[in-house]
């Protein structure tokens, strides 16, 4: 998490990572003021038009709710922040829901000052933004899979398969087709993970042996 300003009583923010998501979620409750750029449906542009009917346009602008409810699911690359629109162009007192995204800016308010919790929460967001996950990643046979190693736990990420359908059926003997399974998988994961995030390798020794030496060699 950035931190782009910091008050008594109004932090301006910006979401860098899934777990900032979290962090946030936990900290904009209901009565606080959430501020950001969003859209709503100016109803005055409808109407006729030619003889058709005429939708009315989406308009970007700056929208500041009164928080009612928070909505985030672990892990997940979006958190909903429900409540009524105190300050927009129009629709003053009507219900929207920011959707706030990885990369989004966002000012949180309120008549309070922020409590310790709140301010400890959000310098460890801060803190933990700047260090790198690890990825972990753990070799079968016929199947890999990379988890992420965060600040809450592991989360799942890809997950690579020899097996045709979805069914386990005969694991594929030929070394030829591990040799080339075991390229794609190499070459998804250094094209998913950046250069500075550590990487774990764990599961059966011969296979775990062998992604190890093709990525070596990569």
């Amino acid at each position: 998490m950035k931190i782009l300003k910091r008050e008594p009583q109004l932090w301006r923010l910006r979401m860098e990572t899934e777990d900032d998501l979290w962090a946030l979620a936990r900290m904009a409750r209901e009565g606080m003021h959430l501020n950001m750029l969003g859209e709503r449906r100016d109803q005055t542009t409808g109407g006729e038009e030619g003889g058709r009917a005429k939708s009315a346009e989406r308009k970007k602008m700056w929208i500041r709710l009164r928080i009612e409810s928070t909505e985030y699911q672990p892990f997940s690359e979006h958190l909903r922040v429900h409540g009524t629109i105190e300050e927009a162009h129009f629709d003053i007192g009507l219900h929207h829901t920011h959707i706030i995204q990885l990369r989004d800016e966002v000012e949180l308010s309120w008549h309070h000052i922020f409590t310790t919790s709140d301010v400890d929460l959000l310098l460890q967001s801060e803190r933990v933004s700047g260090q790198s996950q690890v990825a972990l990643v753990v070799v079968e046979n016929d199947e890999v899979i990379v988890f992420y190693v965060t600040s809450r736990g592991l989360r799942e990420g890809a997950t690579w398969t020899m097996r045709g359908g979805g069914k386990r059926g005969e694991i594929k003997k030929s070394s030829t087709i591990a040799s080339a399974f075991r390229m794609d998988v190499i070459q998804a994961i250094t094209a998913t993970l950046g250069d500075d995030m550590p990487l774990i390798l764990c599961g059966p020794g011969h296979a775990r042996d062998a992604l190890l030496a093709d990525l070596k060699s990569y």
